[in-house]
């Protein structure tokens, strides 16, 4: 059953009550782990102080983007299991770095590379317009600006249209990753495919319902994000178990009196730390 967006809100809201605790410590503790040393490298390594500093400082970035995949691998372990109402604790933060964090680093890399080959006619075209510019070889005329705009707009915007659509093809992958590691990246890509074959714009739409959301936290100097962060990730699990069956197989599971059955095991901050 597909459900609406609202509803799939509703669920993950429900999820959440009375145990945003972990999992907005989780987010903070991972955020400051990846945004401290980040804040330390922008500070004292500046991409423009020279070629060492420069070679510095995008290493150390890229180094922690990587660290912050597989940061959030744990927070959407976390999530997951809270939705399923099975134990979870704190150090749960930190499950990809014992479950083979190269495969989801494998998989992160594969996936900005499948979203980043559309933007690259635009890209090409960008960069011979600079060398064109800068060598002299060729006069840049009004109407090869033109063009040049023109071609930079279609591809530009085409590219970026096609990319967005790959982004939600595969959307779903690390969490496939995160439920069976042992699967191919490529096998996890084509199941995330056919997850969100036919669902793709309901998830867009529901990326777009927290628009509003993040526009609070914004007003709100960040600190509403720290309850938009793991409403959102639990968002996102729940539609993730909702387009693999697991929500209808859930609902379905009843006792004899016919009432849904819940595991008692629900883990809070304290019982946690």
């Amino acid at each position: 059953m597909k459900r609406k967006s609202a509803e799939i809100k509703r669920i993950a809201r429900e999820n959440l009550t009375g145990h945003y605790g972990l999992p907005m410590g989780a987010m903070v503790v991972s955020q400051l782990i990846v945004t401290l040393p980040t804040m330390f490298f922008s500070w004292n390594l500046t991409p423009y102080s020279g070629k060492m500093e420069w070679a510095i400082y995008y290493v150390a970035a890229f180094i922690l983007t990587l660290l912050g995949v597989v940061l959030n691998i744990g927070i959407l372990q976390i999530a997951l299991r809270m939705g399923r109402k099975q134990p979870y604790k704190f150090t749960d933060m930190f499950y990809g770095f014992n479950h083979h964090p190269d495969k989801y680093i494998l998989a992160y890399l594969l996936f900005m590379v499948v979203v980043l080959i559309p933007m690259l006619p635009a890209i090409a075209v960008s960069v011979g317009m600079y060398v064109t510019a800068i060598s002299g070889s060729m006069a840049v005329t009004k109407g090869f600006f033109i063009g040049y705009v023109v071609a930079m707009c279609v591809l530009g915007i085409g590219g970026e249209v096609i990319a967005f659509i790959l982004s939600l093809r595969y959307s779903m992958l690390f969490l496939i990753l995160l439920e069976d590691n042992t699967k191919g990246i490529r096998q996890a890509m084509r199941e995330s495919k056919a997850l969100m074959q036919g669902n793709k714009g309901r998830y867009f739409y529901i990326m777009l319902s927290f628009l509003g959301w993040s526009f609070l936290g914004l007003l709100s100097f960040g600190i509403g994000f720290l309850w938009i962060g793991p409403y959102y990730t639990q968002t996102q699990v729940t539609f993730y178990r909702d387009i693999t069956g697991e929500l209808d197989r859930t609902e379905n599971q009843t006792d004899p009196y016919g009432t849904r059955q819940q595991n008692p095991q629900y883990s809070t901050w304290s019982a946690s730390v």
